[in-house]
């Protein structure tokens, strides 16, 4: 139950890393009982000890071509300890500067990905980045996230090393939140003010849109998230325990377990990041939240009608078991976020939640919902 890539044919790997649970599970107990008594640093992690680099600007060697419509950067990132991030944006055509200042929407990539996803995908009706948005006076900034960045400022490295070391633990949030929105309003003729701002995602890059707006509410005017990973504490502590090697496992990769430490010793810090625990503050917000069902019915959705829904679209299909086991599992952390951040129906009066029977983990289904999303935030949110 992890925020994956959307490549759905890697994912069958991923059944096998269910084999580790009863293991990790197994040790709970003990840790437990060494961290009630005082706060520890996580035994699995090196923690970053210096403050993230702040109140700097990023740099660029070379701009690109002001006149095009799609502009690549590649930006050097003090927060992120000097390294080159790269930068997509997506100017309306026609931009002028001495139009209305255009409002932003910061688009997020899911795990796996890459800056350049959101314009290099199209779907299944030719659908592309430059359609959804028509003529919206909007500028779309896509900016790179790291394979498994979790839009988070890391708590530090793997103890093994192969996350690096300490001292330039990744710090995403910093670099999206703070360097990169000071760049886009000094860069570009855009509104300043929160109301200028829109944030959205897929996959972990929907836990991306909705953990930013909710730690940075004086930032985006509105949130939403496609196929995100918005409860990482589903079930506390099974999530936690088996997230970083879940989401790595199809890649072959080691799981990179230092994002916010372990969930144990560092708990918090898994509370301070994960959408579900912010209900204050998101529910007095403006956000989209959407899933499909993977396929199958469960305790969360109990829709019979689930295989249908995908026999019709043409996606139940073996070689599609990764995308729908994964849609499957967001799915219960979708349901779980709105117990939890709506349990009312009054709780959140301006989200809309579009949980659709059928719909697996794939690109046909996000740039669906991004045009959903830019005419939610247009005709219901009033925010575009």
């Amino acid at each position: 139950m992890t925020d994956l890539d959307g490549m759905g044919a890697r994912m069958p790997r991923r059944l096998g890393v269910l084999v580790v649970v009863t293991a990790l599970v197994a040790a709970l107990p003990a840790m437990a009982h060494r961290t009630a008594a005082r706060a520890v640093d996580s035994p699995v992690c090196t923690p970053r000890r210096g403050k993230v680099a702040t109140g700097t600007m990023l740099t660029y060697a070379k701009a690109p071509d002001r006149t095009a419509r799609r502009q690549p950067w590649i930006v050097t990132s003090p927060a992120m300890s000097g390294r080159t991030e790269k930068v997509n944006v997506l100017v309306p055509a026609g931009y002028s500067p001495t139009a209305a200042p255009y409002q932003v929407l910061y688009l997020l990539h899911g795990h796996g990905g890459s800056a350049n996803d959101w314009w290099s995908k199209t779907g299944t009706n030719g659908d592309s980045l430059e359609k959804i948005v028509g003529g919206l006076p909007l500028i779309v900034v896509m900016p790179d996230g790291g394979y498994d960045g979790w839009y988070s400022d890391w708590y530090g490295v793997d103890v093994d090393g192969h996350s690096g070391a300490a001292a330039s633990a990744p710090a995403w949030e910093t670099f999206h939140t703070a360097e990169l929105i000071r760049f886009i309003d000094t860069t570009y003729h855009v509104r300043k003010d929160r109301g200028g701002r829109l944030i959205a995602g897929l996959s972990m890059g929907g836990f991306g849109a909705l953990s930013y707006a909710a730690r940075h509410p004086d930032l985006f005017a509105a949130a939403g998230s496609f196929s995100g990973a918005i409860d990482t504490r589903l079930f506390d502590p099974v999530e936690p325990l088996v997230q970083a090697t879940a989401a790595n496992a199809a890649d072959r990769q080691p799981p990179d377990q230092c994002v916010w430490g372990d969930g144990i010793t560092q708990k918090q810090n898994w509370i301070d990041h994960n959408p579900a625990d912010h209900a204050a503050t998101l529910a007095t917000m403006p956000f989209y939240a959407s899933s499909g069902d993977g396929c199958l019915p469960s305790t969360f959705n109990p829709d019979p009608g689930a295989p249908a829904a995908c026999q019709a679209q043409g996606v139940l299909d073996p070689a599609k078991a990764g995308g729908i086991f994964t849609e499957w599992g967001v799915r219960q952390q979708n349901e779980s976020f709105r117990q939890k951040v709506c349990p009312q129906p009054t709780s959140c009066r301006r989200a809309t939640f579009h949980f659709y029977s059928g719909g697996i983990h794939d690109w046909p289904f996000w740039l669906a919902e991004l045009r959903t999303f830019l005419a939610w935030a247009h005709t219901t949110a009033r925010v575009l």
